[in-house]
């Protein structure tokens, strides 16, 4: 499964543009995109909350879980670490 690592959420909808280019190029179907837990990308996070959530339904708890599980996500996720 593809993952995108974003230190810092500067322009949230170019990002995931970006991402969601990449993702169709790749003939993959799910995404993880990984991003360092900071203030700032919390308060980005929550501005674009139902944006994100439409593009990444699984919660870092909820992909965490299933890799620690040893199975795939089965859909793409937002983890904050």
């Amino acid at each position: 499964m593809p993952c995108e690592i974003e230190t810092r959420l500067v322009d949230i909808q170019a990002q995931t543009r970006r991402i969601m280019l990449k993702l169709r190029d790749s003939g993959h179907v799910h995404v993880l995109l990984v991003v360092a837990d900071t203030g700032r990308n919390r308060d980005a996070i929550k501005a674009a909350e139902s944006a994100l959530a439409e593009l990444f339904p699984l919660s870092t708890r909820e992909v965490l879980r299933a890799l620690a599980d040893g199975r795939h996500p089965g859909a793409s996720g937002l983890v904050v670490i």
